[in-house]
């Protein structure tokens, strides 16, 4: 039985083992494009590799899938994102603003850059959610 992970959950999904049980085993965090996160087991000794993670999703997100470039849990719930790209498009248009009168500085100019950041992240994760969901997924 090797070093692989073993996921130690019911048909409802919750848990049955503790985060670390005394036979030596840790709880990490599968995340994919078909199941975007799921609990289960591995070795205390195992190389922990994509598509798991340690690290544990935040208790906010209401549907986290794990970002494995960035490191982090993003929120895949589509009001969560809606709310996001409402408050990012409010924050380009100010930012706009003081571009038009000249009175952005380099903190607002950074600020900027970090939105489009969020909005990009935003976008490709809702654009992976759809293809998925449509079947044309290439992977």
């Amino acid at each position: 039985m090797g070093n692989e992970v073993i996921n130690n959950l019911d048909s409802s999904g919750a848990d049955l083992a503790p985060k670390d049980d005394e036979k030596g085993f840790v709880q990490v965090y599968k995340s994919t494009d078909e199941v975007p996160c799921e609990v289960w087991f591995a070795p205390k000794d195992a190389q922990i590799i994509r598509p798991f993670t340690q690290i544990p999703p935040d208790s906010s997100l209401k549907n986290p899938k794990f970002d494995f470039i960035n490191y982090r849990w993003f929120d895949l719930g589509a009001e969560t994102q809606a709310q996001k790209l409402s408050a990012i498009s409010d924050e380009i248009k100010n930012m706009q603003q003081k571009l038009d009168n000249g009175t952005a500085s380099k903190q607002d100019i950074d600020s900027i850059n970090e939105q489009l950041g969020t909005l990009t992240d935003l976008v490709s994760a809702v654009a992976g959610t759809v293809d998925t969901e449509e079947g044309t997924k290439d992977e």
